[in-house]
């Protein structure tokens, strides 16, 4: 399974296999404008797989992916004004039709892994779970979301 989260600036990927996390990294966008950004990100996650397993998956790879929800109140307001969900929103887009690839990919959105839990808590409650496992992998920054929200899929049992 891959675990993804996705952003702008920087996407935070988790490779996980029988139910561990074992690769973790960080994505940052090429390119001026959205769509070569969003096709940059998405190369970069196959690449990132497929370096992570070391040869072209043989069947389907679960792909969960964190979808964004208009907030309430000054940060929804922000968002709305810069038009960032909308290229968010893109950018998923772009993911999801990367699944040809051989990933199937799942829409989380944030309220149902996450609720409005800060990103520290995420991050604290991952190191007591995994432990010196996220030294090993590397994780930072945008990763610590694609890590909870893998840590969350595998407790659905859409999952098992």
């Amino acid at each position: 399974m891959l675990s993804v989260d996705p952003g702008l600036t920087g996407t935070g990927v988790v490779y996980w296999r029988i139910g561990y996390p074992r690769a973790s990294t960080v994505i940052h966008p090429k390119g001026d404008d959205l769509i070569d950004r969003a096709f940059s990100i998405s190369m970069q996650i196959a690449t990132f797989y497929y370096i992570s397993i070391g040869k072209f998956p043989a069947g389907r790879t679960c792909m969960v992916i964190e979808y964004p929800e208009y907030q309430e109140g000054l940060r929804g307001q922000v968002s709305s004004q810069t038009g960032s969900i909308i290229k968010l929103a893109f950018l998923i887009g772009i993911l999801v039709g990367a699944s040809s690839s051989g990933w199937e990919p799942f829409l989380v959105a944030v309220r149902d892994w996450k609720g409005q839990l800060p990103k520290q808590v995420i991050t604290n409650r991952m190191i007591k779970y995994y432990g010196q496992q996220c030294k090993l992998i590397g994780i930072k920054t945008h990763a610590w979301d694609a890590l909870g929200l893998g840590h969350w899929a595998m407790q659905q049992e859409w999952m098992r």
